[in-house]
């Protein structure tokens, strides 16, 4: 699973998708002051751990990196499975999530928690980010350990889990379809998704969905800051294809699926798709698809 449990620049692997996010369990844990210790014991996962520090600090013990890397209040750990580490005991609260990416629905809550045996302290502070890397599938992700972020946005999100689990209500199907939602959301927020959505892709579909005549290739170039040769640069290394080409795929598979769905005429589809000639509409369609748009209606889908 693993190259080296302990060791820094630790990596894992699992399968791509289908995925199938798995909450096991999601608290609240409070440590008072009278019971700061500053020690944690050593421990392997076998799921991954979403440690959000709302109040307080604590710290994570690698072994194999001889420290620690610091967990202050507003930051939130990704913790891998196989990883082997310490948390500190120290006075503040964390939200803690155990879920998967695929489902272990044989893996009860805390039988996902190896214990090593033995009680550290925190050692020296690694002063350099520590991220581990998660292949899924043919794909590479660098994850940092920890991260700062919106602690409060973060606690809105993972209380729901949290609320289940107080509830003991987590294993009811619309529990787990909920949960399943927040845990997607929330790893792919953690691995780029949230923050990769390609702006340029974005104004294309905005252009797709709007006026033709606002759809022109100068005009989405201005808005996108770039020169007319740029920008079609930019999308034809995207898409494969000209900006013109991808505008019509996207209108034409936005009239393919209200042909599918509605009962509107072939002409009020090809106008909502932004053709006002449903001749031209019909050459196009027919080019895209196959077949006449009245054609593709009456169709059976395919599967």
């Amino acid at each position: 699973m693993a190259a080296s449990p302990t060791a820094p620049g630790f990596s894992i692997e699992l399968p791509g998708p289908p995925f199938s996010p798995w909450l096991r369990l999601a608290h609240r844990w409070t440590v008072p002051p009278e019971q700061h210790v500053d020690r944690g014991g050593l421990r392997r996962l076998r799921d991954c751990e979403l440690f959000l520090q709302l109040r307080g600090d604590t710290w994570l013990h690698l072994p194999g990196a001889g420290g620690h890397v610091p967990l202050p209040a507003g930051h939130l750990a990704v913790i891998p499975p196989g990883l082997e580490h310490a948390w500190g005991h120290r006075a503040g609260e964390h939200l803690a999530v155990h879920a998967d990416l695929h489902a272990q629905v044989a893996l009860a809550a805390m039988a996902m928690v190896d214990y090593r045996g033995a009680s550290v302290g925190p050692g020296p502070r690694l002063e350099r980010p520590w991220s581990w890397t998660l292949r899924l599938g043919g794909e590479a992700f660098t994850v940092p350990l920890v991260r700062a972020v919106d602690a409060a946005a973060w606690e809105r999100r993972l209380a729901p889990l949290a609320a289940q689990w107080a509830g003991r209500s987590q294993g009811g199907a619309a529990a787990r379809l909920a949960a399943a939602g927040i845990l997607g959301a929330a790893f792919a927020e953690l691995l780029g998704g949230a923050a990769s959505a390609d702006p340029l892709l974005a104004l294309l579909a905005e252009a797709a969905a709007g006026d033709p005549a606002q759809a022109q290739v100068p005009l989405l170039a201005r808005r996108a800051g770039m020169g007319a040769t740029a920008f079609r640069a930019a999308v034809r290394a995207r898409c494969g294809c000209s900006p013109r080409v991808h505008l019509e795929r996207l209108r034409l598979e936005r009239a393919a699926y209200a042909l599918r769905t509605s009962d509107l005429p072939v002409a009020a589809v090809a106008a909502a798709a932004g053709y006002a000639d449903p001749f031209h509409f019909a050459r196009a369609f027919r080019r895209v698809h196959g077949t006449s748009p009245s054609g593709f209606r009456g169709r059976p889908p395919p599967g």
